[in-house]
């Protein structure tokens, strides 16, 4: 036997190997990934949550938004200030650090036809609607659409060759969609205060600093996008600025966006009674801030989707009227 048979076969067995831990790998992924973290649990329970929607009476609210909405939006506290005399029904989706165009491609692919909402109420803070906001490839691909996505994400959202090249071995394999969730959970694991660092590092990259960075963040075509996709389904959207410690400013012309695809915006920054006690880790909402920002919210909305009897236009101009059953 020759030395390159020798070797051909050596590699040969190496090969098969490693393509079998990566089959493996896929499938357990695939089967049990949602033991990653509790986020991944929440994004696979999205499309029930979703047909619960779309099944209940009355008035469907969504609560889109990230771990803002998580911690700071109590779904019980807004229904009783809401107080509609109808049946309504409200649900929450809030994907970790996810931002404008996780919102755009999530709320496409799993709030399509029956399951959209009467309204979507829209959570953010800073700079999270803005197009200078970090393009999650992987996670769109592995959890918000993947294949049906490409066209577009291809076409519009990704510039580099190695961008697409990403998205499409995102949208094919779970090793490579999830690999820096695989990635984080080694590291909590074996590195004490990870995630709190993690946390805080990815906070301090929120806002766009190099001077192209903040050009870009002028412009708001990717909230555009989600209105008019919204507008396409009869959805009125609701957009929410949430307090965060320190405040935050807001682009003029993000108004203007607002007003030509006729939203909403309820400005929340400053909700009466919140003070720095309020937040858990000095971003997040705690219990008792939760409480009195969800009661603020529901007295907020309760003009707006008309629940009683003081409802009056939005500030931006006429909302989208909903009648008792539910329908436009």
């Amino acid at each position: 036997m020759s030395s390159f048979t020798s070797n051909f076969r050596s590699e040969a067995r190496v090969l098969v190997a490693v393509g079998v831990v990566l089959a493996i790998g896929e499938a357990v992924l695939r089967v049990g990934g949602q033991r990653l973290s509790a986020d991944v649990q929440h994004i696979r329970s999205i499309p029930a949550r979703a047909e619960r929607l779309a099944k209940a009476d009355g008035l469907r609210i969504l609560f889109l938004g990230n771990s803002l909405t998580r911690e700071g939006v109590r779904l019980d506290v807004v229904q009783q200030q809401l107080d509609c005399r109808s049946p309504v029904a409200l649900e929450r989706v809030f994907p970790d650090d996810t931002t404008i165009l996780d919102w755009y491609y999530l709320f496409r692919n799993d709030f399509e036809g029956r399951r959209a909402p009467n309204v979507l109420v829209l959570s953010y803070a800073k700079g999270q609607l803005t197009d200078a906001t970090p393009i999650h490839s992987e996670r769109i691909a592995g959890s918000f659409g993947g294949w049906s996505n490409a066209r577009e994400m291809i076409g519009s959202d990704l510039d580099s060759l190695g961008d697409r090249i990403e998205y499409v071995l995102s949208s094919a394999l779970r090793l490579f969609s999830e690999r820096e969730r695989v990635r984080d959970r080694v590291l909590a694991t074996a590195t004490p205060d990870y995630r709190s660092t993690a946390q805080r590092l990815n906070e301090s990259e929120r806002v766009p600093k190099s001077p192209a960075a903040i050009r870009k963040a002028e412009k708001f075509s990717r909230l555009r996008r989600l209105l008019e996709a919204c507008r396409d389904r009869r959805v009125h959207v609701v957009v929410v600025a949430m307090p965060v410690p320190g405040g935050y400013g807001i682009d003029p012309r993000f108004y203007g966006v607002l007003r030509e695809e006729r939203a909403d915006f309820l400005d929340m920054r400053e909700t009466p009674g919140l003070t720095g006690s309020d937040y858990a880790d000095g971003y997040h909402l705690a219990t008792r801030g939760a409480e009195i920002y969800s009661a603020a919210l529901g007295k907020r909305l309760r003009a707006v989707v008309g629940c009683g009897p003081e409802w009056n236009p939005g500030p931006l101009g006429p909302v989208l009227r909903v009648s008792p059953n539910g329908r436009t």
